[in-house]
């Protein structure tokens, strides 16, 4: 990813499943995220609108806010995610913006 705007933190999570997100930030705000794995989001298009719901947070509050963001979407959505939780997402969420990715 040498030269993209976007930074990545992965890990397998409880139950063994591996979680990749890739994001990138501009002016203090998630400008972009993906949300990539061994996973399984029904409705298919759900993970689009888990992404869609990540964008414009802000950098500094990034584990709080987009667990929260997650959470909420999951729910007025109806999305079953099978592979991670919404708190995975937001621990490598923070290792990207504090810079500790594993990248």
């Amino acid at each position: 990813m040498e030269g993209s705007p976007y930074r990545m933190a992965e890990r397998k999570v409880k139950g063994g499943k591996l979680v990749r997100v890739k994001a990138a930030i501009q002016g203090g705000m998630l400008a972009e995220v993906r949300i990539e794995g061994d996973f399984f989001v029904h409705p298919e298009e759900g993970l689009a609108k888990m992404e869609a719901a990540l964008r414009s947070l802000p950098a500094s509050d990034v584990l709080v806010s987009s667990e929260k963001a997650l959470t909420q979407t999951m729910e007025w959505e109806s999305l079953t995610v099978i592979g991670f939780a919404p708190r995975d997402v937001a621990e490598l969420l923070e290792e990207i913006c504090s810079g500790t990715d594993g990248v």
